[in-house]
């Protein structure tokens, strides 16, 4: 107990000591990079530490010294501006006198002035009543009084005050302009000494700064025998290492004084534990359980006690919140001391009530940005009663407000006023968590896995274009079940010997059955399916996502996949090694959400496989054999003409060399029994000869259907004849090899033959596609309608193509790359 204690104190003086040096400013003034040694250069250490305490020592005392300097500085200088700030206040109280005598002077003036002119009309008066013998009769008392008064006299006496009190406001004026002068001298002195100190108490700042900087560092050298000298070392080892290895120190303390404590009492505690657990049953202390939840004070406090000699043998205990219940946590308060809310963005709020209600604090860790909860359909009524609840309304919101958002909004630990976040990122390669750390962590997160760009498909970050139906009402889409499929055959061949760990993730349950089927009929075990709701808190080396959705006019669908970052976050998020995107790119760019800034972000970092774009916006490994395997995997070929050609001339479903696709072409188009459909950029009349022609006709004439598109950059669709289209194509630099008369003779040809509604100018077309009787689809690189295969064998063979049978895929390619 005692080494306990002792090594408590020891790391209570560490923390303190790394929170005072958080006032260090300058990391290098007095650290000065001195790294540990080998075991035989310890005297060159000792030594060099010997060297930098004298100078370390040197600079504390002439920071002493220049402290003591600039403190008496700043006192006189106080002193100075005192004094001044005194004289200012005297200039200001004798201002105010010598205006309350102007006042008083100037009161006397006007009441002298009333005076004079009263005794004027006095006199006047008293001369008025003398000159006639009557009035002075019938005035008699008053000319008696008055008579004996020298009315000059007084008047003139008083204009004498008058002068006087005038002198005594022109002394007050002249006074008051000398005080003026005085003053203004005075407030610019105190000015000047108030510059002065300004100065001087900045400098006071910093050398007081430094004098606690140092006696922080005497403390750390005092504590810390290894003296790390370095900053960015002391950060590591000071702050995170040393302390860290104290407190496993002060565990192992805690544990041995815990064991000690659980022997010496062994006999009270094991009587404690059959209470809290008796044999044969699945309640909690069950001979205490009460039903109506009504525990007395006296049963509270046995119950906590029995939980309380749980937790001293068994600290942690682990439950989902469905095992909540009270036969197993009795229904009081405050008996578990810590609750770790673990996936907490997944929780609404009214689910963890119960279990916070048991416990006296609580930590909350989750991420509002993966999955989400889910809520009921009658939650989604409750923006009908947005009105009536009012300015409350948003905090009360169940789908914006999870458990992790309630306590990211009322928590009490803040983070540079936010919650804590953890933003060190270990699990994923960098160019995967930075999609995420763009799109949804604001740039927050600190990525620390390298990028290693050699293993499948090239690099961590893949996105497969694939073309399929997804079936109706069920969202299944069983073309990208295929390529999962061959993605995961292509993975585990390119990883032999490795078993490398693989998941696939996708938002629909259905999806997610068909695909485990899949594996079960394939063999392929060891593969980990699930919803991106049930792979939350998962990892695996390689995820594969499959979208499913063939459409970006399903908003409900598009909208729950990628209205928000969080779906997408997390499932980019699983993958360490590598995350591969399989569905309809072109959907995925036009829902304008979370879908397209993810392929938008693998087309600039990543590698896109897709054979309906332009070559320069895909991988240059489009045309491998195995990646076509896996862009087109269906084969099952029927008991016809053009299935013999193709078990024949195809090699595992691949076409190689141009020559042979335009055998095949010319095959198809003869043997073709109900329909032919050709998207070729560009045209030719290498190609599109009269035997070609004669033969497609022919197709017509027998009630065949044909539908040829073509036409490379983007353009005006609405020509009128073959003279605008061959203008149309030289004007949008889409004749490829051909001529612009020559352009105009094979169309006008085409619109004779077989009609403007089949040979189609349909711009831009970049998918080089051949669809034969609804059965068979060959796609890849070659351009059907412009390549005979008459160049030279290098680079006839540079021409691939891929064979699908798969339904869905031609059904799909009909209706919206030939639309």
């Amino acid at each position: 107990k005692k080494k306990y204690t002792k090594k408590l104190k020891e790391i209570k003086e560490f923390e303190k000591i790394i929170k005072k040096k958080k006032i260090i400013k300058d990391r290098k003034k007095y650290f000065y990079g001195i790294e540990i040694l080998k075991e035989d250069e310890k005297d060159e250490r000792k030594t060099k530490i010997q060297n930098i305490e004298k100078i370390f020592l040197k600079n504390a005392i002439d920071k002493e010294k220049e402290y003591e300097k600039i403190k008496n500085e700043k006192e006189g200088k106080e002193e100075e501006l005192n004094f001044h700030e005194q004289e200012i206040e005297k200039l200001q109280r004798r201002n105010k006198e010598i205006e309350e005598e102007i006042k008083k002077s100037q009161k006397e003036i006007v009441r002298i002035g009333n005076k004079i002119d009263e005794l004027g009309e006095e006199k006047k008066h008293f001369e008025k009543i003398s000159k006639n013998i009557l009035k002075i009769l019938f005035n008699y008392k008053y000319y008696k009084k008055t008579k004996k008064i020298d009315f000059n006299s007084l008047i003139n006496e008083n204009i004498v005050k008058k002068e006087t009190e005038d002198k005594k406001i022109n002394k007050n004026i002249d006074c008051q302009s000398e005080i003026k002068n005085k003053y203004s001298d005075k407030k610019s002195q105190k000015e000047q000494i108030e510059e002065q100190l300004t100065k001087i108490n900045e400098k006071f700042k910093i050398i007081e700064r430094e004098l606690n900087e140092i006696k922080i560092i005497k403390r750390f050298n005092e504590l810390n025998n290894n003296k790390f000298w370095e900053y960015s070392n002391i950060e590591d080892i000071y702050g995170h290492s040393k302390l860290n290895k104290l407190n496993q120190e002060l565990f192992i303390l805690a544990l041995k004084l815990n064991e000690l404590y659980i022997a010496k009492n062994s006999k009270e505690i094991k009587h404690n534990l059959k209470l809290f657990l008796e044999e044969d049953t699945a309640y909690i202390c069950k001979s205490l359980y009460d039903s109506s939840d009504m525990y007395p004070k006296t049963k509270q406090e046995i119950i906590k006690s029995l939980w309380n000699t749980l937790f001293l043998c068994f600290p942690v205990v682990t439950t989902t919140l469905d095992s909540f219940c009270k036969r197993c946590f009795q229904l009081i308060p405050e008996y578990i001391d810590l609750e770790l809310i673990d996936e907490a963005g997944q929780i609404l709020p009214h689910n963890l009530v119960p279990a916070l209600y048991r416990g006296k604090k609580a930590v909350i860790v989750g991420d509002v940005n993966q999955i989400e909860p889910i809520y009921s359909n009658v939650a989604k009524k409750f923006e009908e009663y947005q009105n009536i609840i009012g300015d409350n309304f948003e905090n009360i919101k169940i789908e914006n407000n999870s458990v992790q958002a309630l306590a990211n909004k009322n928590t009490d630990i803040l983070s540079n006023k936010e919650p804590i976040m953890l933003n060190e990122h270990y699990r994923c390669e960098k160019n995967i968590i930075n999609f995420s750390n763009k799109y949804v962590y604001n740039n927050r997160l600190n990525m620390n896995k390298k990028d290693n760009m050699k293993k499948p498909f090239f690099n961590n970050m893949v996105a497969i274009d694939i073309r399929g139906k997804e079936e109706e009402k069920e969202h299944v889409n069983t073309l990208e079940i295929d390529t999962c499929i061959e993605t995961i055959k292509y993975i585990l061949k390119e990883n032999e010997g490795e078993n490398p760990s693989i998941g696939v993730v996708t938002p629909f349950k259905k999806q997610k059955l068909k695909i485990e089927d899949r594996l079960k009929d394939e063999k392929l075990k060891d593969i980990k399916v699930g919803t991106v709701h049930a792979f939350q808190g998962q990892e695996k080396e390689y995820i594969i996502f499959s979208q499913v959705i063939d459409s970006p006019l399903k908003r409900r669908i598009v909208d729950f996949i990628g209205g928000k970052g969080n779906m997408l976050n997390v499932a980019v998020t699983r993958a360490k090694k590598q995350f591969i995107f399989i569905g309809n790119v072109d959907v995925a760019l036009k829902t304008k959400n979370y879908l397209t800034k993810l392929i938008e972000y693998i087309r600039k970092n990543g590698e896109l496989y897709s054979l309906y774009y332009k070559e320069d916006e895909v991988s240059k490994h489009v045309f491998d054999e195995e990646i076509l395997k896996i862009l087109q995997p269906e084969i099952k070929l029927e008991d016809d003409k053009i299935g013999h050609y193709i078990q024949s001339n195809f090699i595992e479903g691949i076409l190689h060399d141009a020559k042979k696709h335009y055998k095949f072409l010319k095959y198809a188009i003869e043997n073709a029994q109900k329909e032919i459909y050709i998207m070729s950029p560009w045209y030719k009349e290498n190609v599109i000869d009269d035997k070609f022609i004669e033969t497609i006709k022919k197709l017509k004439t027998n009630g065949g259907s044909i539908k040829i598109n073509f036409g490379y950059n983007k353009g005006n669709r609405n020509v009128a004849n073959a003279k605008e289209l061959a203008e149309e194509l030289s004007k949008t630099k889409s004749l490829g090899f051909t001529s612009k008369e020559m352009a105009e003779e094979i169309a006008n040809k085409m619109y004779e033959n077989i009609g403007k509604e089949s040979f189609i100018y349909a711009p831009p077309t970049h998918a080089k596609i051949l669809i034969i009787d609804n059965k068979y689809m060959c796609i890849g690189s070659h351009n059907w309608l412009s390549n005979a295969g008459k160049t030279n064998e290098a680079e006839r063979k540079k021409e691939v193509s891929r064979l699908t049978t798969s339904p869905k895929a031609i059904e799909y390619v009909k209706e919206k790359i030939f639309e």
